[in-house]
């Protein structure tokens, strides 16, 4: 625990198994080091509780009593079942205080990520999507009350920390060093370049008796200071940009993929992604810098980098060096490395820009982390203007509105305790269902009625005649697809009030109508829970 000027309290759950990550690790470090908060820590994952409870018969808190709980994003919630333990997350659903998420690996299991954001209902969302592509993920109509601000996925730690693992020109050992990975085509062109420029220039580099470490490899990764200190001992590393902007709502790619893997252990990931994939990529423009750069720049290793954007902090020929796909420039990269004065100019004025400047730093990330809940909570109503987003266009994204707060309806099957459901959530009150939407078609006929548009009284008519047919079909088709019967009346919603509401509001009379006709609606997906 942390005591810092203020006396606002802050829990941060976080998952005590990936702290072995250098990155996550100084992530989660600089809360401590820079908020002005007093900063408590508790392991939250399924995991780490399962084990803790059964050796030391260790507790959690069942009362909290803090003016801010943040989930961090080593507690990965687009996990279905979700990561997070589940008696303590049912602990912290109805606590009253402002809730904060970090979300990262946000083009995984999309829905499973909406769905727990559902139930855990944050107040700010802290997301690596762009500002401009936020409503395509996080649909504004279905989070209308949450702030997501954009952030990186890792900022500039202290510069000290860097020192001992930094070294002089002359005494690197590699001239080039690299740790990537072939990463499942249903990561798009950015996962197929990690593993591209690692094998190439290996390649270019055995071919050429040139001094290297690099490897594609699981089992030759690094963690913890031994990265660092391998990082250091090296002229330059290379590097694409982080993340994938192939989105997989459900989980079907991965589960796509997996199948065909089974049936065919040699099969080719890049005609599987041509085939399958491909026309899904750049859904969402996740480019971004990695965490990794910031400490190759700390320890003055040069970057040599594929072209593309690194979140507008990078610069080609100023922070780092371009090489291009085809590797027809590698011979005049080769050249600069072995040039002390050129390596050591890119270093210094990367250093300088990126580092010194303390533009990128946690300091100055914490400190704007600690103004954000500090206007939201003293001035919740101005935050909502300051933080509102913009309006962008809106994706045709259909999900369930609404979430049982019943904790055991998010069962992870590899769970060995048998769950309790209550099954309640899962059938429909047919009679309660048939009751509303004849309540609503009854009021729509009588609005229809008193209507001066001949059209309008035509179709009242209509309904009269064919309401207990249409009833009929209606409690079938949800009897047989509880899932489908939401999708639709969310469709409905967005046709009447999104798209034909703002054609026909010059005519009062049937934008009255409309209006009257969405507010049934609402009742009716909403006492299907209750």
């Amino acid at each position: 625990m942390a005591r810092n000027s203020s006396s606002k309290r802050i829990l941060i759950l976080y998952d005590k198994g990936s702290i072995h990550v250098a990155t996550i690790r100084e992530h989660l470090e600089s809360f401590i080091q820079y908020s002005s908060f007093n900063i408590e820590f508790l392991p939250a994952s399924n995991e780490y509780w399962e084990k803790a409870i059964t050796e030391f018969d260790n507790k959690y808190p069942k009362e909290f009593n803090y003016d801010f709980i943040v989930i961090h994003f080593s507690v990965r919630v687009s996990i279905p079942g979700f990561h997070i333990y589940k008696p303590l997350l049912n602990s912290i659903l109805d606590v009253e205080c402002t809730k904060v998420i970090f979300i990262q690996d946000e083009y995984e299991n999309v829905e499973c990520t909406r769905r727990f954001l559902d139930l855990y209902k944050p107040n700010i969302v802290f997301t690596n999507i762009p500002n401009k592509s936020v409503n395509k993920v996080y649909p504004k109509y279905r989070y209308p009350d949450t702030f997501f601000k954009h952030n990186l996925t890792g900022y500039t730690g202290d510069p000290k920390r860097y020192s001992k693992y930094t070294l002089p020109y002359k005494d690197k050992k590699n001239l080039i060093v690299y740790r990537g990975r072939e990463l499942p085509p249903y990561y798009g062109q950015l996962g197929f370049d990690k593993y591209q420029i690692g094998k190439d220039v290996a390649d270019y580099c055995r071919s050429n008796n040139i001094p290297h470490d690099i490897s594609c490899k699981s089992e030759d990764r690094i963690y913890k200071e031994l990265w660092l200190d391998f990082l250091g001992s090296s002229i330059a590393t290379l590097g694409t940009e982080s993340g994938s902007n192939i989105f997989d709502e459900t989980g079907s790619f991965k589960m796509m993929f997996e199948k065909a893997k089974d049936l065919n252990p040699d099969i080719d990931n890049r005609k599987f992604y041509d085939k399958y994939f491909s026309q899904y990529d750049n859904y969402v423009k996740m480019n971004q810098i990695s965490p990794k750069f910031f400490e190759a720049i700390s320890l003055r290793t040069v970057l040599i980098l594929y072209k593309g954007n690194y979140s507008n902090v990078i610069k080609p020929g100023i922070h780092y060096l371009q090489l291009k796909r085809d590797l027809s420039n590698i011979k005049d990269i080769i050249e600069i490395l072995k040039d002390q004065s050129k390596v050591e100019k890119i270093t210094s004025q990367a250093y300088k820009d990126v580092i010194e400047s303390e533009k990128y730093s946690y300091k100055k990330f914490i400190s704007y982390f600690d103004y954000i809940l500090c206007k939201f909570s003293v001035y919740p109503s101005g935050t909502n203007q300051s933080l509102k987003l913009k309006k962008t266009i809106q994706n045709n994204i259909i999900s369930s509105p609404i979430i049982s707060k019943n904790i055991d309806s998010f069962h992870n099957p590899s769970t060995k305790k048998t769950p309790y459901y209550n099954f309640k959530y899962y059938y429909i009150n047919t009679l309660k269902l048939k009751n509303n939407i004849y309540k609503s078609l009854w009021k729509f006929r009588s609005l229809l009625r008193i209507s001066k548009h001949k059209l309008l009284r035509n179709f009242s008519s209509l309904l009269r005649k064919y309401k207990h047919k249409l009833l009929r079909n209606f409690s079938t088709f949800v009897n047989n697809s509880k899932t489908e019967f939401l999708n639709f009346m969310l469709k409905l919603k967005n046709i009447l009030i999104r798209k034909i509401a703002p054609i026909i509001r010059k005519n009062r009379m049937i934008y009255l109508v409309i209006r009257k006709i969405y507010k049934p609606i609402k009742r009716i997906i909403a006492n299907f829970f209750n």
